[in-house]
């Protein structure tokens, strides 16, 4: 029995332990579980957040992309409305430029029909006088010839059947017309503008150059703009004075050395329009028309040709136009007028009255009184190296006066001798002599060029042998470039012109400094916003001459460098024409009965139009006038300004754009004038333009003061 107990006992105690194993081991194996299923949720967990970590930066990115879409989008739309809006721009420019040519056209087909019109009722006025005239000229003409003709032949050719004579009625009207610009080659290889033409019908022409004391005549049929058959030349050493004047040039002056074809070569331009012929005679400022109420200075000239002008008054609120034909300097028949009371302000200003200004009722009751004073304007201008020698001593020319028609007296002072001589300009280096003169121990003021006249032109005779001359001479222009011409670049920007140089006839060099490269273009100036492009020249950084950078040594010699062949630099001309008269410092303006003032600022406009300007207290007062003689002018408007910018206290700065502020009403203006008439072509040109502040840019002006420019 104890064994049993004790055997009971042992298995009882062998099955707790095994039951205490059983459960150590299922303890163990949950425990197991439950960290394996821990660390499959924590991995499981891991990879949801990497999951989503993931679908995170894929929508970051994702966003990014759009953004990035969206701004590349904002981008190319911005650059589209940017082109588009260019592209307006460019088209909204090239619509008003063809507008205005179109304008233009018909102001154009405008004037001309116009001027048909007046030629025709001119035509018909004259014409049965004009045929009887001719008729009579042509039989005297056929008597004469035929009494020539009788002398020639003989008394035994009388019975002699001779052939028929061509009248002057029968002669071939020539279809083509040699132009002006034709040029003919002289002995220096140098091509110079014919001075002689003469029409010989059936588009046959004789083109003549007076150089070097010899006549070149070239006798050619004109087949088209620029090409011709050579026919014959001539050469005449010894020549009459006669066929030294277009006026009196004639198939008789065609003699002289025959010489070959290829001895003198000629550039032709010719053309098929019908133009005017050019005045002789230009109307001066110092015409006048005499009214109840005053004397009017004219506000606008305006030439038909054929010294036909219209001139223009303005008289409080009516403008009053004349047309007369000019046959003199104080002489003129009067062709028609008209008085308008609605006239556009264009109309009263030379630079843009035209033909359709012309217009309004006819006068009623007496015309007003035209006191006309005209001159003939000379067409070449003195250069610099002009010389004379008298006595052998050789002197520069530093004595010119221009007597209008391309009379000259020229001269210069030494040991107390004044020498002058008075010749006709017919060419670059020729002329006509006329006469000469000398006198010893002059008038003070005969040995200053600002003061030297016509008056002066006395004293002993001087033969031609006594005298040789070096004549140095150009085609005056008529144009002068200003400070708001601009040069287009090849972004299309438009960059100040700051160098030029004028070359005569019109023809400047214009030129500006941009990107470290010089940039140069030669146009030939027709108005005041119109020119005809030359050539183009530009050359780089170190590839042009320092010199060339700046206004005081600029010259033609710097036009060189790379030649693109093309317009690439396209010119914005403003140009302006030249005035004659000079304001002098001791011009004074009061305001009302106010003290006299002296002028401070004085800005010239052209065309004899100036702008005065002073200081009275606070305000700047100012004047724009026309210049009609030393001590005459006409007021145009006036200014009061008490806030005018610093720049227009200074005359260096002084511009146009500085002529603003109130209008004073019923204010009366003094003006004690003082102005001299200067020289053309001896003042040098200005040597340098100024930049100043708030886009102001202007060059020195032709001034023998010290106000230029600094």
């Amino acid at each position: 029995t104890t064994t049993t107990t004790t055997t009971t006992t042992t298995t009882t105690t062998t099955t707790t332990t095994t039951t205490t194993k059983t459960m150590s081991v299922e303890k163990e194996e949950k425990e197991k579980k439950r960290k394996k299923k821990d660390k499959e949720d924590k991995e499981d967990k891991d990879e949801d957040d990497e999951k989503e970590e993931k679908k995170e930066k894929k929508k970051k990115d994702k966003d990014k992309e759009e953004n990035e879409d969206e701004e590349k989008e904002e981008k190319e739309k911005a650059k589209k409305k940017g082109k588009e809006d260019k592209e307006e721009k460019e088209k909204k420019v090239k619509k008003k430029d063809k507008e205005d040519e179109d304008d233009e056209d018909e102001d154009d087909e405008k004037e001309d029909k116009d001027e048909d019109e007046d030629d025709k009722k001119e035509d018909k006025d004259k014409k049965e006088e004009k045929e009887e005239k001719e008729e009579k000229e042509e039989k005297e003409e056929e008597e004469e010839e035929e009494d020539e003709a009788d002398k020639e032949e003989g008394k035994g050719d009388k019975g002699k059947l001779r052939p028929k004579r061509r009248r002057k009625h029968d002669k071939e009207q020539s279809k083509w017309r040699v132009t002006r610009a034709t040029e003919i080659e002289n002995d220096d290889h140098d091509f110079i503008k014919v001075t002689l033409k003469f029409d010989l019908g059936g588009d046959i022409w004789i083109v003549a150059l007076y150089d070097h004391e010899k006549l070149e005549m070239i006798k050619l049929k004109v087949t088209g703009p620029k090409t011709y058959k050579w026919l014959s030349t001539k050469i005449a050493s010894e020549t009459e004075n006669q066929c030294l004047s277009e006026e009196t040039f004639t198939t008789g002056c065609f003699k002289g050395e025959d010489k070959s074809k290829d001895a003198y070569k000629v550039r032709l331009k010719a053309s098929k329009e019908k133009r005017r012929k050019d005045s002789s005679w230009h109307v001066t400022y110092k015409t006048t028309l005499k009214t109840k109420a005053a004397a009017l200075s004219p506000v606008a000239t305006y030439d038909l040709g054929n010294n036909v002008w219209i001139i223009a008054f303005l008289q409080e609120d009516i403008l009053k136009m004349l047309k007369v034909r000019v046959t003199g300097p104080s002489t003129k028949v009067l062709l028609g007028a008209r008085y308008s009371g609605k006239f556009d302000k264009a109309c009263t200003k030379s630079e843009s009255f035209t033909l359709s200004c012309y217009k309004g009722a006819d006068p009623e009751g007496k015309v007003d009184v035209l006191k006309m004073a005209a001159s003939q304007a000379s067409s070449w201008d003195i250069s610099s190296g002009t010389s004379m020698t008298v006595g052998g001593s050789t002197q520069r020319v530093k004595l010119s006066f221009d007597m209008g028609d391309d009379v000259w007296i020229l001269g210069f002072w030494e040991d107390n001798m004044l020498s002058m001589i008075k010749i006709r300009i017919i060419g670059a280096t020729s002329f006509v002599w006329m006469s000469g003169r000398s006198m010893r121990n002059p008038n003070k003021l005969c040995t200053k060029q600002q003061t030297f006249a016509e008056a002066c032109y006395k004293g002993k005779k001087l033969e031609k042998d006594d005298v040789s001359i070096k004549l140095v001479a150009s085609m005056a222009s008529t144009w002068s470039i200003t400070s708001r011409t601009t040069v287009t670049g090849e972004d299309g920007m438009l960059i100040p012109v700051i160098l030029s140089a004028d070359l005569g006839d019109n023809v400047w060099i214009v030129g500006t400094v941009y990107d470290e490269s010089l940039r140069m273009v030669k146009i030939r100036i027709r108005g005041p916003r119109t020119s005809v492009w030359m050539a183009t020249r530009f050359s780089k950084s170190g590839a042009f001459d320092a010199a060339c950078a700046k206004q005081e040594t600029f010259s033609k010699e710097c036009f060189k460098g790379t030649d693109p062949k093309w317009d690439k630099f396209p010119v914005r001309v403003k140009a302006t024409q030249a005035s004659v008269w000079r304001v002098e410092p001791k011009t004074t303006v009061a305001v009302g009965d106010g003290k006299p003032l002296s002028m401070k600022l004085t800005l010239d406009l052209g065309s004899n139009v100036w702008i005065l300007g002073t200081f009275d207290g606070k305000y700047l007062r100012m004047v724009k006038i026309r210049v009609t003689g030393s001590s005459q002018s006409t007021l145009i408007a006036a200014r009061s300004d008490n806030a005018y910018h610093k720049l227009c206290a200074e005359q260096r700065s002084f511009t146009s754009a500085c002529f603003k502020g109130a209008v004073p009403a019923g204010t009366i203006w003094h003006i004690k004038l003082k102005a001299q008439q200067a020289g053309r072509g001896l003042e040098p040109p200005c040597p340098r333009f100024c930049r100043l502040q708030n886009g102001y840019m202007q060059p020195r002006r032709k001034c023998r003061s010290p106000r230029c420019c600094a």
